[in-house]
């Protein structure tokens, strides 16, 4: 039943018209108390992956909240004594990672939206403590390329978009921040560092 419920909620994200953000916020926000209650992560978030690419291209607020609603999905993650990381939260890492991917590369190429790519980065903070935290140097060093990859997109026909410069500040910000903790933290993992 939850399996049907988290597909035609995430379809209906898809129909919803993008500037309607309160209805869009109360389905994230069902698919969450899904996740919550009963614990369908891995299929929220493989329906989530489903539907992404459609909303890249041009449902601006649709990926800007998506991205924001990301890193709830890995919350519970705050360090491993207190919560020792189990193969299914590994993996929801890496597809949160992965949506989170998406949803830059096409608005950084396509959209240049400044919202959606500063929501990316909240969640993308979030995931590199994660990595930090639990040790994951191989997750740490997909989640830099995927910046990484962000980055190049976001040069792309930059003309009309000077505003959209802001975008590349930020994730060059973010990249400083991570690799400074990696510096401070990690000095194991120095050959993951770029600059």
């Amino acid at each position: 039943m939850f399996e049907f419920e988290i597909r035609k909620t995430t379809y209906e994200i898809v129909s919803l018209d993008d500037k309607n953000e309160a209805e869009l916020k109360q389905k994230l926000e069902y698919l969450y108390s899904i996740y919550l209650f009963e614990e369908y992560s891995t299929e929220i978030l493989s329906a989530i992956d489903q539907i992404v690419l459609l909303l890249s291209f041009s449902d601006s607020n649709k990926s800007a909240l998506i991205a924001e609603d990301m890193h709830h999905y890995v919350w519970h993650l705050i360090g491993p004594k207190e919560v020792p990381l189990t193969k299914n939260s590994k993996n929801n890492l890496y597809q949160i990672l992965g949506i989170l991917e998406t949803i830059g590369t096409f608005s950084a190429e396509f959209d240049k939206n400044n919202k959606v790519i500063g929501n990316l980065l909240n969640s993308i903070y979030y995931l590199s403590d994660i990595a930090i935290r639990y040790n994951l140097k191989d997750f740490a060093k997909t989640l830099l390329g995927n910046i990484a990859e962000i980055k190049e997109k976001c040069k792309i026909d930059m003309e009309g978009h000077n505003d959209f410069k802001k975008s590349i500040e930020y994730i060059n910000v973010f990249i400083a921040e991570f690799e400074g903790k990696i510096k401070t933290e990690k000095p194991t993992w120095s050959d993951l560092i770029t600059t």
